[in-house]
Order: C-alpha cells, then structure tokens, then sequence
C-alpha cells in the first residue's frame, strides 16, 4: 500500500501534513490496522503448560523474555481469537497507559485482557507502526486522552482514532532498518559505558596502589636522597610523645587530679608485616595504634547500646557522623542528624574533628573517610570509629589513602566479625598495619 492510495485519507488539526516530506500522508491506526481486539480475561499460571498469557508486566522493558511469560490458569474455548502473531501490536490500556510491544517470534501465546491488539493490513510495515508508537506525539496522544481521569485507562475506540505520519511502505522499510541500526548502536554504547564504573574502580585502585607502594614518587627519591631513618625519626617522635605525657602529669598533679592513663603508643615502632610486599627502603610498616596520636580519645568508637539513638535525634544542633556520610574514601555532608550539645558533651570519647580519619565498624565495614574542615565539631554514631592521627608521623590524608587500597581492605576482613551485619572492631583496627 502506497501512503497516497489509503481510502479517505485525513488532514489533522493536531499534526501539519505539508510539514511531511512529499509522499507522506495522515492517517488514523484504523486505516492501516484491523480491528482492534481486547484481550482474555484469566489469571496467571507461572508452573503451567499449554498458552502463555502475555501481559502488560511483560512487555514493560520493551523485549519479551518468553521463558518468564506465565502460563493461562483458564483457556478460552476459542484460543485462535486470541493468539498472537508475528507483526501483533499489543497495547497497554490501563496501569501502565499507552505502553506498547511488536510481537516478533513468539511461542504459542494469548495475551491478557489489560492489552488491546492491533494487526498492520498486510501492505503496511508494522515494525513502522510500532515506532511512531514510541514518539512524543504518540505520549502526547495518550495524555490527552486519558487527561482529567482519576485512573488512568485508554480504550480501542481512542486508540484506533490516533493519528500516524505515513511514508510509503518502501520509505517504512527503509526507516525501521535504518533505526534498528542506529539502536543497534546505542545499545553498544551502553553496554560500554556499563564497563565505564567498574573499568575506573580499577584504575583508581591501581593509583592508589602506586602512590601507596611509593612508584610515583621515585623520582622525587632520586632527588632527595637524604631522608631521616625510620629508626631515628621514630625514636625522636617516641621522645616528643613522652614529653607531652609527662606534661599532662604535672599539670594533672597542679590540679590535683588523677594521672592520666599511659598511652600504649609513647613508643611507636616498626612492625613487619610479612606480606611480600616491597616499599622503597625509607619507607617502613608501622600499626595504625602507633600512627594515632597520643592524646586523649585518638583512637575511639561510637557510643555503647542505647546511649545514642533516635530519642536524641533533632531538627539541628551538633551533627551525627553516621556510616552513610562514608562513601569511597569521601566525606559526604549530607543527610545529617543532630543532637544537642548538652548531649555532645556527655559524648566526650566519640566526639571528631576535623582531620580525624572515620572507619565505618558496621554494614559497609573498612569504609573509611577524613572529617571535612567544616565541620568542626561533630558526634560518632555507633557504627563507626575514629583515629586521630599524629601528623609528626603521618598525615590523614595518606593514612585515608592506605585504607582505600586492597591491602588495607584485606587486614580490614580479616578483622571483620563475621555477624549478621559485619562488624570492625576499634582495637581490630589498632592492629591494621601500614608502610609510611
């Protein structure tokens, strides 16, 4: 059928026909489709045999997997009625309003009472139809025809009166094949750029791991050949931190308060940790316990049991560090809680500031971020923990950086209490070794 030998063609209000290219012409779906037909009113047999039952769910992603199609629970008497053929097109009038499918290679298949099937006269291309019935000017339709509804429904009488540009059948050939070719394409390109997270997860690793294992800073090696030994530098900040000890007993003693607890880590040291893994030799493994600073509280967790939780949430205040504002290595300043500071006082242990280093404890175990600059008072929840730091040793944000690659992940499982939600343990992590 040529677009100029349909009977009556029509000249739309909705739609300019001199806008067409020359050959092209108006035309309603009733003039180049059969009669419209409504489906068979039956449930769902998902463990049956015999006719499957095509339904609105599953033409919803636009291909058919028919080994998911359920099968008829009650057949018509008359199945040839209702089934479907190559070419079919099957419309969505109610739920999913407007929703459309051609049916290609089918087995032997009905379809629901919810879908209203169409069939091209055998001069028209149906593939041609199936497209115009994914454009805006068909949704457009649609709208319109179901506007001011409380629940939206199309019937075969509104359907069959929509409006189709149509080309002549060699022209409809030619632009199904042609769109099926640049979906093709498209299709390619999402199927790469699906690989695109997972290709740049490796690639960051990869940097991680090179700037961790000192590759990218060997020339600046080459070119300050004299760097304090491990040893020296170590027994050096070992005689600062006692300094700083022995300071808070005399000022403890003025006061005439209690003499503060002995750090564990007045003396950090080098630790082996007989992974096989070679660093530049100025460089050393140490724990994270003789990384962390020695004042009060470097290394804490978040409150016990019910000592924090939703009855001293409110609408501001001091904010709540919680495990969601933890996400690959960034702090991310959002969907914060907040309690008030009488509250945060008394959560002196798990108070963080800027600089700290925040190691999720439990569900996304090892996720680890710094505490932003801006904000500079903030409250543990009780799934994370915290270090602090001693930047005469280590700054956060290589510290941060080890945690992100592979070998801190591994330590970070291996301490991991496998529970029904995954929990890190803050001594687990004073165990975690690093190079530096």
């Amino acid at each position: 059928m040529r677009a100029g030998c349909i009977q009556n063609p029509i000249k739309s209000n909705s739609q300019n026909e001199e806008s067409f290219p020359e050959g092209w012409t108006i035309a309603r779906l009733e003039q180049i489709c059969t009669a419209p037909q409504y489906g068979w009113t039956t449930s769902a047999n998902k463990n049956g045999t015999g006719l499957r039952l095509l339904r609105t769910t599953d033409i919803s992603k636009g291909v058919v997997d028919w080994s998911t199609v359920p099968y008829c629970k009650k057949k018509p008497d008359n199945p040839e009625k209702y089934l479907l053929s190559p070419g079919d097109l099957v419309v969505s009038r109610a739920g999913s309003v407007g929703l459309s499918y051609v049916v290609r290679e089918c087995p032997r298949s009905i379809f629901a009472s919810y879908l209203i099937r169409f069939r091209a006269v055998p001069s028209m291309e149906s593939e041609f139809i199936g497209l115009f019935l994914k454009t805006p000017q068909y949704w457009a339709a649609i709208a319109d025809e179901t506007a001011g509804i409380a629940i939206p429904n199309v019937n075969a009488s509104k359907l069959k009166r929509l409006e189709i540009p149509l080309p002549p059948l060699a022209e409809q050939k030619r632009i199904v094949a042609k769109v099926e070719q640049l979906l093709a394409r498209v299709n390619a390109a999402r199927e790469r750029l699906a690989k695109v997270p997972e290709i740049l997860k490796r690639f960051r690793q990869s940097v991680l791991a090179a700037a961790c294992s000192g590759k990218i800073t060997a020339d600046w090696r080459k070119r300050n050949p004299y760097v304090e030994p491990a040893d020296v530098l170590l027994k050096r900040i070992g005689g600062h931190r006692k300094k700083l000890y022995e300071r808070e007993c005399v000022t403890a003693r003025i006061e005439g308060s209690p003499k503060p607890r002995k750090p564990i880590n007045l003396e950090p040291k080098i630790r082996y940790a007989g992974n096989g893994i070679r660093i530049p030799d100025t460089w050393f493994w140490t724990s994270f316990k003789d990384v962390a600073s020695v004042k009060k509280y470097s290394m804490s967790s978040g409150p016990f049991g019910s000592v924090l939780g939703r009855k001293d949430y409110q609408d501001k205040g001091i904010p709540v560090v919680r495990g969601q504002n933890i996400q690959n290595g960034k702090f991310t300043s959002k969907n914060f809680v907040y309690i008030s500071a009488g509250k945060a006082r008394n959560l002196e242990r798990s108070t963080a500031y800027p600089g700290d280093i925040v190691v999720v404890a439990v569900g996304s175990s090892g996720q680890a971020a710094i505490i932003p600059d801006s904000l500079t008072l903030s409250v543990l929840s009780q799934n994370c923990n915290k270090i602090t730091v001693d930047r005469n040793l280590a700054i956060p944000e290589f510290v941060n950086m080890f945690l992100q690659i592979e070998i801190a992940r591994a330590q970070l499982r291996e301490r991991t209490t496998d529970t029904a939600r995954p929990f890190l343990s803050l001594r687990a992590h004073s165990k975690i070794i690093s190079h530096f």
